[in-house]
């Protein structure tokens, strides 16, 4: 079962986030509308992988790292191998940017993840700038590193196209 037509990703044309999008549209529309639990687990690696690098990039964008771990996704992105397999993609900027944020959230785990107010929240990026300049590098890189990862899954469109 094809998830995309050829139609669909021409259509994204040389947008690397638009084909991005499209992909992880299709996984969330198959996971949301999975009544078995079943989807999920029939999803390639790269399929998850690619959900997760959707979800890291959207909560950077929005807010950053101290964003993306007070959403709770602080353990879905740094607990798997996701800069593993950025690497072997060819965005390996991408994947030392995650490194480098893997270890400052380790090392701050505790105060990032506690339950905070607001206001506690808001302060987070005066007491915490550590994740400052990694964010800048990777708001500099994120196009080009989008175009790699968009290279390689036009190049490897079967692990990302259908459910095994």
């Amino acid at each position: 079962m094809h998830l995309v037509t050829t139609e669909e990703i021409e259509a994204t044309g040389s947008d690397a986030l638009a084909l991005i999008i499209l992909l992880a549209e299709k996984y969330y529309h198959l996971i949301s509308s999975d009544t078995t639990g079943q989807i999920q687990q029939r999803m390639t690696a790269e399929q998850s992988v690619l959900l997760a690098y959707i979800t890291m990039d959207n909560e950077v964008n929005n807010g950053g790292f101290i964003q993306l771990i007070e959403n709770g996704f602080g353990s879905y992105i740094f607990d798997n191998h996701l800069s593993d397999y950025l690497r072997e993609w060819g965005a390996a900027d991408t994947a030392d940017i995650l490194d480098q944020a893997r270890t400052i959230y380790l090392a701050k785990k505790n105060i990032l993840e506690k339950e905070k107010t607001l206001e506690e929240f808001a302060r987070l990026y005066q007491e915490h700038p550590d994740f400052e300049a990694i964010e800048s590098r990777y708001y500099a890189i994120a196009d080009t590193q989008r175009a790699t990862i968009r290279d390689y899954i036009s190049t490897h469109i079967a692990l990302f196209d259908s459910l095994s």
